[in-house]
């Protein structure tokens, strides 16, 4: 009996447990599968990986203490957010490439980016409402955001990019940020539905969180929460009114794009 008792806890023992390791190793694998962590090259990795997706950009430090508290909440974020990528980088080893690119000289920093530009960015977190006011952003911000990829025609209008990208070509702009809630949200959707109407003009959002005193954010804080219409640049061509635009429909905003054609 002792015999047979030992013959089937080995045979358990040999059979199962690679079984339930490598159970554990897909799982692990599974939850961590969308969180990068780059250490290098970073400007192709994040132009190459947010090429056709938003992904939400973690800014981080060894030596920051508030970034201690902040990690668990990106962490959860992974897991709220499975089909999203989630890329970490240490801004001691990219502090010129981050000033360069996202004026970002400080951490925290949590951003959606796309196409290598900003979409939306949360930063300067408060203290007491910290997790929450992550959480809230990534609510409010990541489904709507993530929908860019399908509408080639809309580009992240950022100091980085602006001269280049909207240099003799009228855009049609949005520019408001998550902190307006249910407006921000219906007025990105409303930008989708303009960029399947009119597949050959040129659409841009940008956000009023864009951090550190961005060029963009003081160039057009005269169209903030509006659809404005920009030519070569330097031109607010049209701004459609009333100011917040939270109760445009996609006719009266349409005509409007063609009457000032």
């Amino acid at each position: 009996m002792y015999k047979y008792t030992v013959s089937v806890f080995l045979f358990v023992l040999f059979f199962f447990t690679p079984r339930i390791i490598s159970a554990q190793k897909m799982a692990l694998k599974k939850t961590e599968s969308n969180y990068i962590h780059i250490k290098s090259d970073f400007e192709r990795q994040i132009n190459k990986l947010s090429a056709n997706k938003v992904v939400f950009l973690y800014i981080h430090s060894n030596t920051c203490g508030y970034c201690k508290i902040v990690a668990p909440v990106v962490e959860q974020l992974t897991k709220k957010y499975p089909e999203a990528l989630f890329v970490k980088v240490d801004i001691e080893n990219t502090r010129d490439f981050l000033k360069t690119r996202y004026k970002v000289i400080g951490t925290p920093n949590l951003m959606l980016i796309y196409k290598g530009n900003i979409a939306s960015a949360q930063y300067h977190f408060p203290n007491s409402t910290r997790e929450k006011s992550i959480n809230t952003w990534a609510e409010q911000t990541y489904p709507t955001l993530k929908k860019l990829s399908e509408h080639k025609n809309i580009d992240c209008i950022t100091a980085f990019n602006y001269k280049k990208i909207m240099a003799d070509k009228q855009f049609v702009l949005y520019r408001g940020n998550a902190r307006l809630g249910d407006e921000y949200t219906k007025n990105i959707n409303l930008m989708y539905q303009l960029a399947e109407k009119y597949p050959n003009y040129n659409f841009g959002i940008t956000s009023g969180q864009i951090p550190y005193g961005q060029e963009i954010d003081s160039k057009y804080a005269k169209v903030y929460r509006r659809f404005s219409i920009i030519n070569n640049i330097d031109n607010i061509q049209a701004k459609l009114e009333p100011y917040g635009a939270s109760n445009h429909k996609l006719a009266n905003v349409s005509n409007w794009i063609e009457s000032n054609k």
